[in-house]
């Protein structure tokens, strides 16, 4: 899918807009991020490969508006991670696939947050989502390995 760059700005925008006053910004931030996720997929099939782009991009976009706003990542990304569960159901998509992505998501950010600040969302996931943060830490070396911009600073 050739505009997912888009699903990634216009999440980040959104996210960004909505916060603004809100009781819990972390909820607000994760159902913003599963809803524009959620309206991008439903214009996919099951089978195409770029949904997980679409869930990627909308996540990185999300958590790129909550460093921003200098909110706790480890909190955004684990009620983000939940919502996105929920919406794997709700689509009928594969739930480790939606992790998956996510946590690409996530990864992808690595460049601009401080090492002390992705160490803790590395260990939140790992609390919450039993295998996720080994997962998590994988793609984060693999990045670092390859060269790609996540792979800076922090070190699993």
């Amino acid at each position: 899918m050739e505009n997912t760059y888009h699903v990634g700005k216009l999440t980040e925008a959104l996210v960004a807009a909505n916060m603004g006053g809100a009781s819990d910004p972390y909820e607000l931030a994760a159902k913003t991020i599963r809803q524009t996720a959620q309206v991008a997929l439903r214009a996919l099939p099951t089978w195409d490969p770029a949904s997980d782009l679409v869930v990627e991009e909308a996540v990185r976009g999300g958590l790129q508006a909550m460093l921003m706003a200098d909110l706790d990542l480890a909190r955004g990304g684990v009620v983000t991670l939940c919502e996105l569960g929920d919406m794997a159901q709700d689509l009928g998509r594969d739930p480790t696939d939606t992790l998956m992505a996510a946590l690409r998501g996530m990864a992808s950010i690595r460049r601009l947050v401080p090492p002390e600040q992705m160490s803790r969302l590395h260990r939140a996931i790992e609390a919450s989502y039993m295998g996720a943060g080994e997962a998590f830490a994988g793609l984060l070396r693999a990045a670092a390995v390859s060269g790609t911009p996540t792979g800076a600073a922090y070190t699993a």
